[in-house]
């Protein structure tokens, strides 16, 4: 094992070595940058800014954990401040009170735009100082507080160490493509390109959430007889539910979202719920002194089992979708809510994108199938949903 001062020395010649390829005319390739700054859980990827079009985006993974997924947790503590590295496979277990997640539903926002959403997380929120900004976070028996863009800088500053572990500083470029949820108003867009500026980045594109998952699958650069082309991503992720609709030039390429209907209540926690619910109802016939939360802790276990396997050892994916009628027939209605939206017949789209991690339950494929049931479209599974946005960023080249 080399010494700190072989360490340095060695880090010495490479300097003098860059310098020199630098002086001759190289460069380090330069690459694209795409973020997806999520509610939950943040994504970085990567593409060469040279690559032809057939190049795929590569996902960039912490330069720690090796995990694709950085969870959007931050702890403030008296000691130095360190940000948890979870991958949204691992997160379990109640958070402590200092510790601030789902930020993106606050950025941009005053204290009377979020009233409801605080009352359900144990951190306080607060209102600015200047009443004209967005709102606060006190932590630390309220000895701290920092605002939505304060976290999100925390959060992107980890990814570009990850994007620079991989590509090295040269190489990792200071413009970037961020995406936004298609509802977002001006003030929380503004907002979101603030965290980026604050750590000198620029911002090349500011794309819809939904566009940049039908970028990674390159339906942008898909053409055919007719002049366009429709497409339906449906994004459930841990929290809410949005149904886009998507128009598609399909020789230009431009995507413009045509309709959003959504359920900012319904998410993979909701199953999550029902799932440990009916799981402690059969155990407690076996067993009636079962901890109920050993049920929560199950859940998640048999959630995954099953949708690999039509059952496990608790309980089938029929039970489960039978315990989950009612969250299935609100997708179903947001389904058709968003084709009514732009008076869209299923029959004329052409495809379906699945994005967010509650996506891959085959129960709610399932629905979403059913849908489409007179239908035929292209349904898009190939690609892991969690990092669909993230893929589709990096594939903007301009």
């Amino acid at each position: 094992m080399l010494d700190p001062q072989a360490l340095f020395v060695v880090a010495i010649l490479l300097a003098a070595l860059s310098a020199i390829l630098a002086h001759f005319g190289y460069r380090s390739p330069s690459y694209v940058v795409g973020i997806d700054l999520g509610t939950s859980f943040s994504v970085a990827a990567i593409k060469p800014a040279e690559a032809e079009k057939s190049v795929s985006p590569a996902v960039v993974k912490h330069y720690l954990t090796g995990s694709s997924c950085l969870a959007r947790l931050r702890p403030f503590r008296p000691f130095p401040v360190q940000i948890h590295h979870w991958c949204h496979r691992c997160t379990a277990g109640p958070l402590p009170e200092d510790t601030i997640y789902h930020a993106k539903r606050f950025i941009g926002k005053g204290i009377e735009e979020v009233s409801f959403d605080s009352e359900a997380h144990p951190f306080t929120v607060v209102p600015s100082p200047n009443s004209t900004d967005e709102v606060r976070f006190s932590v630390l028996d309220h000895s701290l507080s920092v605002s939505p863009v304060d976290v999100g800088v925390q959060v992107v500053s980890e990814l570009l160490k990850s994007v620079e572990a991989v590509v090295g500083s040269s190489g990792a470029s200071k413009k970037v493509v961020i995406c936004v949820p298609v509802e977002f108003n001006q003030p929380q867009r503004d907002a979101t390109r603030r965290v980026y500026e604050e750590l000198g980045l620029t911002v090349t594109r500011l794309i819809e959430e939904p566009v940049a998952a039908a970028v990674a699958y390159n339906l942008h650069q898909r053409s055919g007889g007719a002049s366009s082309r429709v497409v339906v991503v449906f994004d459930l992720g841990g929290g809410t539910l949005d149904v886009s609709v998507l128009q598609v030039a399909t020789f230009s390429g431009s995507i413009n979202v045509l309709s959003t209907s959504g359920d900012q209540q319904l998410g993979g926690q909701d199953f999550d719920r029902v799932l440990a619910k009916l799981i402690n109802e059969k155990c407690r016939r076996q067993n009636p002194n079962h901890p109920e939360h050993y049920s929560s802790v199950m859940a998640e276990r048999v959630k995954r089992e099953l949708t690999v396997h039509e059952s496990t050892t608790v309980c089938a994916r029929d039970e489960f979708a039978e315990a989950a009628s009612d969250l299935l027939d609100r997708i179903y209605d947001t389904m058709h809510r968003s084709m009514r939206l732009v008076m869209l017949d299923p029959e004329y789209v052409s495809d379906v994108v699945f994005a967010g991690g509650a996506s891959r339950m085959p129960i709610v494929q399932d629905t979403v199938y059913a849908a489409f049931e007179d239908a035929d479209p292209r349904f898009h599974t190939e690609l892991d949903p969690d990092l669909l946005v993230a893929l589709g960023a990096a594939n903007i080249v301009d």
